[in-house]
């Protein structure tokens, strides 16, 4: 009969729990950061957000775990699903079982199709395909747009309510495409050729989300050179904010979404008005300044031109002799009459005793002589013809002044127009150059888990919570070597969840060369 083995001298039998834990310091370490892949064969979520499902392939099954905070907001694979799994193998102590404990997952095949596009891009930047100075700047002002993408998607009916609203003026043109297999790509480089061929101001290329193998027929590297080459400017909005495919960095533009896209072809409706707004109140205040400035000038011109009064007083006294003078000449004449009458003898009779030709004129030249206002009618015309004149010369200089306002008001339009299209174009230019705000916060992320990965690392309490221990002396000194300690020293042993106090007994020596001890006093 056979009996029970006997334990080897001075070493005792482990429980159960040391064994596990001994178990799992050895595969700490050892087996961590790998990629697995299988099919999902069961999934279950706990109440507290965990989820515990297993991994198979043709000849094996495997437990593994995902905590919530691993499982972030994103979709959860269901069973059937093959996946790629990276993660640590442990040990679950309660049950005794073998798990792997998931940090990240992806569908299987994705890693294959991400180092692809890693290379695809790493090519096409050292080419210069994606440099700042090949891109096509976006108009000032869009009118015209040609959306390539698939009638039936999703993301078609949220471009045209978007422009829509924002952008009611934009004449929108649809070019139909496949965005989604095999045919897509050659389908996408028709679909922007034909949209070139239309002469937009900007061709929005969109599709919504999907899973990363939906994406790739805008990783292609012919349809990059395409958007590239393309001498109209391309916004390339593609899946949700956080996918990336080369279609995005080939574009002119990239935009986190489809809608991003429809918004980034420029400002709002309300934009435009308020825009508008400022610039009439310049123009009027342009004007008005002009109005005011030729106002003074007229003043001016007009305190230095003679008054009419003063231009019409000197004809009018020369009329005024000219009367004085004919009245006096004809008066003369009457008289000297009067005198050769009285001096042949003659006596004064009727008119009708003397009606000679001589007589006749004489009566005519009296009554001639009696309305002097006949003889001046003249001048007063001639007069009235040049006050005439002086009108209409005050009209015409009245006139030139109004002349010369509006085309110094029509000059400073001019100049209010230049200076507000040279501010839309430094507008334009510094939103060109202002930095990609995604590029950098994607990269403070990657920076952000790296130093979370260092200092998880770093954590000198992480030996402690995988089953170790750490030895202090009282004066908080770490215990690293044997020699540092002596018989009756008092020391702390700490553990992960408190530590306990203890006194040194016996302290040996070990020799890796033989193998035996070295006793201390």
């Amino acid at each position: 009969e056979s009996s029970p083995a006997a334990a080897p001298r001075g070493e005792e039998p482990l429980s159960v729990s040391a064994a596990l834990r001994r178990m799992t310091n050895a595969l700490e370490g050892v087996l961590d950061g790998i990629w697995i892949t299988g099919e999902v064969a069961e999934v279950s979520l706990s109440s507290l957000g965990h989820l515990y499902f297993s991994l198979k392939d043709e000849a094996a099954l495997l437990s593994c775990a995902m905590f919530r905070s691993a499982l972030g907001r994103g979709p959860i694979f269901q069973k059937g699903d093959r996946i790629e799994l990276l993660g640590r193998v442990d040990i679950y102590a309660p049950r005794g079982r073998l798990q792997m404990v998931g940090t990240r997952w992806r569908p299987a095949g994705v890693g294959s199709l991400y180092e692809a596009f890693l290379k695809l891009k790493a090519k096409l930047e050292a080419e210069g395909l994606f440099a700042p100075e090949c891109k096509k700047p976006i108009p000032r002002f869009v009118r015209r747009v040609v959306l390539v993408t698939s009638a039936q998607a999703a993301a078609y009916g949220d471009v045209l309510r978007t422009l829509e609203r924002r952008t009611p003026w934009v004449k929108i043109m649809h070019v139909d495409s496949l965005v989604q297999g095999a045919d897509a790509p050659a389908a996408l480089i028709s679909a922007l050729i034909a949209a070139q061929a239309l002469t937009p101001d900007v061709i929005l290329l969109v599709r919504g989300g999907g899973s990363y193998e939906d994406l790739q027929a805008f990783n292609d590297e012919e349809l990059a050179r395409t958007i590239a080459a393309l001498n109209v400017p391309v916004i390339c909005g593609v899946g949700h904010e956080a996918d990336f495919t080369i279609a995005d960095f080939a574009a002119d533009l990239r935009a986190s979404t489809p809608t991003a896209a429809a918004e980034s072809i420029g400002p709002d409706r309300d934009t435009w008005l308020r825009r508008l707004d400022k610039c009439s109140d310049m123009l009027e205040r342009a004007v008005e300044r002009a109005y005011q400035h030729a106002a003074q000038r007229f003043d001016s011109a007009a305190a230095h031109l003679p008054a009419e009064d003063r231009l019409l007083q000197p004809w009018e006294q020369v009329m005024i002799n000219a009367r004085v003078r004919l009245c006096n000449a004809a008066q003369g004449r009457l008289t000297d009459a009067e005198r050769a009458v009285e001096g042949a003898g003659l006596r004064w009779r009727t008119a009708a005793d003397f009606i000679t030709p001589r007589q006749i004129r004489l009566e005519r030249a009296a009554r001639f002589l009696a309305q002097p206002d006949l003889c001046l009618r003249a001048p007063v015309q001639h007069l009235t013809a040049a006050a005439e004149r002086f009108r209409r010369l005050g009209l015409a200089a009245e006139e030139r002044r109004g002349t010369e306002v509006e085309r110094q008001t029509k000059a400073l339009s001019f100049f209010a127009h230049h200076a507000l299209d040279a501010a839309a174009e430094r507008l334009d230019r510094a939103l060109r150059l202002r930095p990609d705000p995604m590029r950098e916060i994607n990269a403070a992320q990657r920076r952000v888990e790296l130093a979370a990965n260092a200092l998880s690392l770093a954590d000198p309490n992480r030996p402690l919570r995988a089953g170790y221990a750490r030895i202090v002396t009282d004066a908080d000194k770490v215990v690293s070597h044997a020699a540092e300690l002596r018989r009756g020293s008092a020391v702390r042993i700490l553990f992960a969840d408190g530590f306990a106090a203890a006194e040194v007994q016996e302290v040996a020596m070990n020799t890796e060369s033989s193998g035996t001890g070295e006793q201390m006093p």
